[in-house]
């Protein structure tokens, strides 16, 4: 279902992990993990098969997918929930799609070219990486995480023209602007 669906797939051998709880006795707990792929699924312990299993957790380590659903004894697959891959996978990205949306929101224009400044300590446990083109500055701060940093804080400034924005950007590309002037 979920190869033919969204294309999730697995190339290295199954590693199988039973992990009910201790004092859960009426159910059955299972994890398979296949290289970055995992899921979870569960079951009433019942003789001789259960009626439903319940797919606790497929996701990828690697780009955030997650999906959650049942599977009926008869193939009947339910889908409960689903998160799609992340589309922002790095500092640079953060950077393009917010410069994106200033220019399709408040009509900006950037140069054509970055310059990555690197990555430098920030407040806390955070990190930032500055990107420079002309008058313009990106400042992208982040929690370092791995292997997926959920979202990241920009800043972007131009000094010559006092144009100042912040705002937020989620690893799957969802932009909350706190403030604009200019």
């Amino acid at each position: 279902y979920l190869a033919d669906r969204y294309g999730v797939e697995h190339r290295d051998p199954w590693l199988e992990q039973e992990i009910t709880p201790q004092d859960d006795a009426g159910t059955y707990r299972v994890r398979y993990v296949s290289g970055p792929l995992t899921i979870v699924i569960s079951a009433p312990a019942s003789a001789p098969a259960p009626s439903e299993y319940v797919i606790e957790e497929a996701s990828l380590i690697t780009n955030g997918f997650y999906w959650a659903g049942t599977l009926s004894f008869h193939g009947e697959v339910v889908e409960s929930e689903m998160l799609p891959p992340a589309t922002v996978l790095n500092e640079a990205q953060a950077r393009d799609q917010i410069v994106a949306y200033l220019i399709d929101t408040h009509d900006l224009s950037f140069p054509g070219e970055w310059t990555d400044q690197g990555v430098s300590p920030s407040a806390g446990d955070r990190a930032s990486r500055v990107f420079t083109s002309g008058p313009w500055l990106v400042e992208v701060e982040f929690a370092p995480a791995a292997p997926l940093v959920s979202g990241y804080h920009v800043t972007v400034d131009n000094l010559s023209e006092e144009i100042r924005w912040q705002g937020e950007i989620s690893m799957r590309g969802e932009i909350v602007e706190t403030s604009y002037s200019g």
